[in-house]
């Protein structure tokens, strides 16, 4: 395509130079080939230039060259005005360190075309480069990599003339020769490179350094939630489904995308992971499907809110990941109940909790399961998650690996927040308004503690916010929320189920050092709304600049997260205090517990069974514990004492000879 008048292109063949697939290196070679064809010869010289980038090797401004015809080809032909690079360089090409030849800056050859390109004011790379030798520039060696000498190659360089009368750029034919050449004969870093495989490196090493930088760094801004979201309330989000055809890994750990929703209206970006190389994926218009239903069909907003993982054969699914830093799963009874959440920033704390976000996703299919890697964001930390999941028949099993840099002062740091749902159950039945018996997702927070002590903290839905802190001098064993009730006939709900919510429990891995587990309740009428969070937070300060690192497993159960033959709580009343068909003790109260387990089987009144009982508010009037009749191994605790204006905790164990029969019941009076 030979530019003609009014073209706007050189003379000449303009394609080669500006439509090749490798056209800046073709210019970067037909500069220098164009001023001297024998240094090509130079083992030397074409391993300086293989080295350099294509940037390296523009011109300076003020270069000049002689405007004439060159043929590349001839080497009678070159007649450069300054020494060129690699003039000097005339030692055999096994010599492996050689130095550089002398060249002034400003005076590298060019061709015509070419001169003057550069940014005024700057030095290239390749001029800083031979500036290194003694009188010039600093002082540097160069390792320089063994080559084939060129000298070797085919006639195919010169079985062309250059036609003279025309412009001193390479023609179609002679490029294509002359890159063959090279690629034939050593000259590799001037051919075609070697195509990269798709994506771009991931580790979880490079995750960690990559939030580590983040987080000295200025801080960029956060993605804003997508006000079009907002009409895709929870009908909406019933219809728009995510292709079946377009789901992504195997079966049994298939990913599928959620779309923007008003409940998790911020977009994320999903990655996929494979031999080490991630490549993000795009939204695109035709990955949400809309199924029929009443009203209007929504329209899909463009973005990814989450993913969830399908069960084998794709009905129904037991892990998500959806707004914010949440994700939960399905548990033992492919139900859902609680959620976890990466962080819980000043939890508790009047006005003050910041919720830090999940910004990017990268999901990794390996031999253990599913591996999903996270990137946490918010004003005050950045951090690095790595979840590896893992579905079983006993339930679900997440390992975290976590690592936290810190922007600003945290006043109270949660790691491994837990977060559900309570509203009423036996114990409070003055909160209920529903027909329902009971409505909760978790009835208690079960405690080991590093003394060995199981500590039974039983949900309440208080009048007013509250927080309670069990702390642990020695770092805690573990802790979790609990649905211990699974009697169908005690929630009478056939459409959410109840009893099958799972259970969370979290086991630290390694030394957290001191700290303390905290719960924080606040009120509730609603059974959508969560008001139930409980997290582990450090002794240490959360000051500004510093860092932490977590690990730990998540295990979402059915039952008890491990064995004891302590006696456990099973079921827990309330009402006025005294003897029953007697009037009530005035300004007063009753607590009735009920404990089952492997080491009270077999004892009766005169077994020793005691009751160790303590009430840091109020007065104790009066304390009894005694074998159910015709229940195996359950004894029931009464007690009664005064009201008080404050919330009243009381402690109860049961005991034979000093030695605990049951976990530690703290109930507390609100």
């Amino acid at each position: 395509m030979h530019g003609g008048k009014g073209s706007g292109a050189p003379r000449g063949n303009r394609n080669a130079f500006k439509h090749g697939v490798r056209s800046a290196r073709f210019r970067a070679l037909a500069r220098y080939v164009r001023a001297s064809s024998r240094l090509l010869k130079d083992a030397a010289v074409l391993a300086t230039l293989r080295a350099l980038p294509p940037a390296a090797l523009a011109a300076p401004a003020g270069a000049t060259c002689e405007n004439r015809a060159i043929n590349p080809m001839q080497r009678d032909n070159v007649r450069p005005r300054a020494p060129l690079p690699g003039a000097e360089m005339r030692r055999p090409v096994e010599s492996r360190l050689q130095p550089l030849a002398e060249v002034r800056p400003g005076q590298r050859p060019c061709g015509p075309s070419e001169s003057g390109n550069d940014q005024p004011g700057k030095t290239s790379e390749y001029n800083s480069l031979m500036e290194r030798k003694k009188g010039v520039g600093p002082t540097a060696a160069v390792q320089l990599a063994p080559v084939r000498e060129l000298s070797q190659a085919p006639a195919v360089l010169n079985r062309r003339r250059n036609d003279t009368r025309r412009s001193s750029m390479i023609d179609r034919r002679q490029g294509i020769a002359l890159l063959g050449a090279l690629v034939a004969f050593g000259g590799n870093a001037l051919a075609a490179p070697r195509r990269a495989p798709p994506g771009q490196p991931f580790s979880w090493d490079w995750l960690r350094g990559r939030a580590a930088a983040l987080a000295h760094g200025r801080p960029r801004p956060l993605p804003h939630p997508d006000p079009r979201a907002q009409a895709i309330d929870y009908d909406a989000a019933n219809r728009i489904v995510f292709r079946p055809d377009r789901t992504i890994f195997g079966d049994g750990y298939g990913v599928q995308l959620f779309p923007l929703l008003k409940t998790a209206p911020i977009p994320v970006r999903v990655w996929i992971v494979e031999s080490g190389r991630a490549r993000e994926i795009e939204h695109s218009e035709d990955m949400f499907e809309v199924t029929p239903g009443a009203g209007p069909a929504p329209q899909p907003v463009p973005g990814i809110a989450g993913f969830r993982v399908m069960n084998k054969g794709g009905v129904g699914d037991w892990l998500a990941f959806l707004g914010a830093s949440y994700f939960r799963t399905a548990g033992a009874f492919d139900q859902y109940g609680l959620s976890a959440r990466g962080l819980a920033i000043d939890t508790g704390l009047d006005g003050r909790e910041e919720f830090p976000l999940f910004t990017s996703f990268w999901l990794e299919r390996t031999g253990e399961g599913l591996t999903v890697y996270a990137l946490l964001e918010g004003p005050s930390v950045v951090g690095a998650y790595r979840f590896i999941n893992r579905s079983r028949r006993e339930g679900i099993v997440q390992d975290v690996s976590m690592a936290l840099w810190l922007r600003k002062d945290v006043e109270r740091l949660g790691i491994a927040p837990l977060t559900s749902m309570f509203w009423y159950d036996e114990g409070n039945p003055q909160a209920r308004i529903d027909w329902r018996p009971e409505i909760h997702d978790s009835d208690g927070l079960l405690i080991h503690n590093s003394a060995g002590e199981r500590i039974w903290r039983p949900l309440g839905n208080p009048p007013r916010p509250t927080v309670n802190s069990f702390a642990d001098p020695k770092g805690t064993g573990a802790f979790g929320l609990l649905q211990r009730d699974r009697a169908f006939d005690h929630y009478q709900d056939d459409g959410v189920f109840y009893e099958k919510r799972p259970s969370l429990w979290v086991e630290p891995k390694g030394d957290w050092g001191p700290g303390a587990v905290m719960l924080y309740e606040i009120p509730t009428r609603r059974e959508y709304e969560d008001n139930i969070v409980a997290f582990w937070t450090p002794a240490r300060p959360a000051r500004a600049g510093s860092s932490f690192a977590f690990d730990y497993r998540l295990r979402w159960i059915g039952g008890e997260p491990a064995p004891s033959p302590l006696a456990r709580v099973i079921d827990r009343w309330t009402g006025t205090a005294g003897r029953p068909g007697t009037d009530p003790i005035p300004n007063a109260r009753r607590l009735v517990v009920d404990f089952q387990g492997p080491a009270l089987q077999g004892l009766g009144r005169g077994s020793g069974v005691t009751a160790a009982v303590t009430l840091d508010r109020g007065k104790l009037l009066s304390v009894d514990c005694y074998p159910v009749v015709g229940q195996a191994a359950r004894w029931r605790l009464i007690v009664d004492s005064t009201r008080s204006a404050q919330p009243a905790n009381l402690r109860a164990t049961l005991e034979r000879g000093g030695a605990a029969l049951s976990e530690t019941l703290i109930h507390q009076f609100n």
